[in-house]
């Protein structure tokens, strides 16, 4: 269950390696996305949206940008989308952000405390700052760069 998910990083690794098994592909990383995913977050990054979140290389967020997970706001079971943060944040501010739903936003300055976002810039300045950083990724050899995100994101399904 997704109480024992977030309490149990064994429990963890076993539900993601299902989630593989299964065919249960809703992520870049579930799906091979082998490039680097930059996500630009500018507003309300809510439910789902999370997954952008969650599963991108590097996140972006602008100055505005807020998230939440309203899913037991709605009577929903906050699952994959928390799941997959925790990976990445520390459980307690994603469970925070799970229990809590619609009732509270996270700011981009949090998210970034958390290491959800590696970056806060101005809302005007965000496409420009996501573009560069790609333009900058890309000048390394494609093939160090498919290896070196394939590690990182086996990493943590390893520890």
């Amino acid at each position: 269950d997704v109480a024992q998910l977030s309490r149990d990083r064994d429990a963890l690794r076993e539900h993601s390696r299902r989630t593989r098994d299964f065919e249960l592909r809703f992520t870049a990383w579930h799906v091979g996305v082998t490039k680097p995913v930059i996500a630009a977050v500018n507003g309300v990054c809510a439910g789902a949206g999370l997954h952008f979140v969650a599963d991108a290389d590097i996140v972006i967020a602008s100055r505005d940008a807020t998230f939440l997970d309203p899913h037991v706001s709605v009577g929903q079971v906050s699952a994959f989308e928390t799941i997959a943060l925790v990976r990445k944040s520390p459980m307690e501010a994603i469970a925070r952000m799970a229990l809590i739903g619609r009732h509270e936003r996270m700011t981009a300055a949090r998210a970034y405390e958390l290491g959800i976002v590696s970056e806060v810039v101005d809302p005007e300045g965000l496409h420009d700052v996501a573009q560069a950083l790609g333009e900058t990724i890309a000048r390394n050899p494609p093939e160090a760069l498919r290896r070196t995100k394939q590690l990182l994101w086996l990493a943590l399904e390893t520890t």
